[in-house]
């Protein structure tokens, strides 16, 4: 119990230290997923786009713990700009009408 509460902390600090652009919920259900697979051989994880860093952080620490490897991948240019739609529940993210009222 006390691996998976220093576990936990070492999330929280993450969280409040590096920008992640999965949420906590999403991030704890991969991890999760990555756990049950401990000990596995060869196990390797991969991650394309690291972003700031929060991802990488806890990926990292879920890696170690199950034995695996972790290689990371960046462009170090971001994404390049395409027609795609994405959303969340609350707002499209490609919607800037909001944006642009409020510098009016």
């Amino acid at each position: 119990m006390s691996q998976r509460l220093n576990l936990v902390r070492r999330l929280v600090r993450i969280t409040n230290e590096a920008r992640a652009y999965p949420t906590q919920a999403e991030m704890l259900q991969v991890l999760d997923h990555l756990l049950r697979r401990a000990d596995r051989p060869h196990l390797t994880v991969l991650e394309g786009g690291c972003g700031k860093g929060g991802s990488t952080a806890k990926l990292s620490l879920a890696v170690r713990r199950a034995g695996g490897q972790l290689p990371v991948f960046d462009s170090l240019k971001g994404i390049p700009a395409d027609d795609e739609r994405h959303s969340t529940a609350a707002r499209s993210l490609n919607d800037t009408s909001k944006r642009r009222a409020r510098r009016s």
